[in-house]
């Protein structure tokens, strides 16, 4: 077991030499934070999990400025 971290810590090493690597580890943000519902139908729920806008969205810049549409949804568990 010594002889795999030994070898991991000088291949680590070799790639910070070649700025491979950047230091271990980052800090993510998980909190979760209430906001009100959006209420979505499911085809435009559909569409926003594919990626696109839906036209509702567009053509209304109102509803367009309240929706998240790089939001995704989870569901706390206590």
């Amino acid at each position: 077991m010594e002889l795999i971290e030994e070898l991991f810590a000088l291949f680590l090493k070799e790639l910070e030499r070649l700025n491979l690597i950047v230091h271990e580890g980052k800090i993510v943000d998980a909190s979760f934070v209430e906001v009100p519902r959006q209420r979505n139908s499911r085809e435009e729920n559909r569409q926003i999990k594919s990626g696109e806008i839906p036209a509702r969205f567009e053509t209304n810049p109102h509803v367009k400025s309240q929706k998240d549409t790089d939001a995704r949804w989870v569901k706390k568990i206590i």
